[in-house]
């Protein structure tokens, strides 16, 4: 019975091969903030998305574009050490906007082919008169 165990126990081994490193890669926790009503005179309004590098090297924030400009990002311009952690933050001007909005930050770094895509959404209102 050892011996059957022992040689599954190699095969899967065998099978899965040695565990991979990962290499650098950044790791939102969140992607998505929902900034709710938003009601004037709130002149601006900033959510943070917190960001990891889960990987075995250095990454680094290339650009961080937002689709609408009102939108302004900003990010470490540095090297992002494995494991460390970073705050995005995305500030909305709301000024002369009204409604319902969804604003998308695309981000790239030095090592994913495709941008990671963060999302702000919520609903800019009036007082009724």
């Amino acid at each position: 019975m050892k011996s059957t165990t022992l040689t599954a126990l190699l095969f899967i081994g065998w099978l899965v091969g040695p565990a991979s490193v990962l290499p650098a890669q950044l790791k939102f926790a969140e992607t998505e903030h929902d900034l709710g009503e938003i009601q004037p005179p709130h002149v601006r309004v900033t959510a943070e998305f917190i960001g990891t590098n889960i990987g075995s090297e250095p990454v680094r924030i290339l650009s961080a574009k937002p689709t609408s400009s009102n939108t302004t990002p900003n990010y470490p311009r540095r090297e992002i050490l494995p494991g460390e952690e970073i705050c995005l933050t995305a500030t909305l001007n709301p000024k002369g906007h009204r409604g319902r909005f969804t604003v998308y930050i695309n981000v790239r770094d030095s090592y994913s082919e495709r941008p990671h895509r963060l999302r702000l959404r919520g609903n800019i209102v009036f007082p009724k008169e």
